[in-house]
């Protein structure tokens, strides 16, 4: 059996994915190739090609954005969605430390400390609501809802300490 059949196989058996800070999970890595994640996702739902620096596969129904940087570059960034945020679906995944979407916004600090960086929510006279974010530099990074809860969950590559 091929890689792509036995994750399929695997995946079956198993209600979430377990997402690593840093990392990714099993199947949906960063450092993966576009060819790579169609060969295990399919096509995405639409690509969003019209920001400077990112290149994105959209597959909403699996609650899943994906920024390659550029047309044929590597995965930089997974963006893992609660269910109805920004008209996604729900991901089916769960952090190594057992975080998942739509947990509080209290379970995160209890479970990963204080975040390295933070930025509290903002609503602008259109209405827009900019999300609160907490980020830790272990490659996780979770924004929240106005109910405080987590509506994203994004991983990226892991980030050194800025020395003194």
């Amino acid at each position: 059996m091929d890689r792509v059949t036995l994750i399929n196989k695997s995946k079956k058996n198993r209600d979430q994915d377990v997402v690593r800070p840093g990392q990714g999970t099993d199947e949906i890595y960063l450092g993966q190739r576009e060819t790579e994640v169609r060969e295990i996702l399919g096509k995405p739902d639409h690509t969003i090609r019209r920001f400077r620096d990112s290149y994105f596969y959209i597959y909403k129904r699996k609650g899943m954005d994906l920024d390659f940087g550029k047309k044929s570059g590597k995965l930089k960034v997974i963006f893992f969605y609660r269910e109805g945020c920004e008209g996604h679906g729900a991901a089916k995944v769960i952090t190594d430390k057992g975080v998942r979407p739509g947990d509080t916004r209290a379970k995160v600090v209890r479970t990963y400390g204080s975040p390295d960086d933070q930025h509290t929510a903002s609503v602008f006279r259109d209405g827009f609501y900019l999300r609160e974010w907490f980020f830790y530099r272990i490659g996780i990074q979770f924004q929240f809802g106005p109910d405080r809860r987590v509506d994203i969950i994004s991983i990226s590559r892991k980030k050194k300490k800025k020395s003194s």
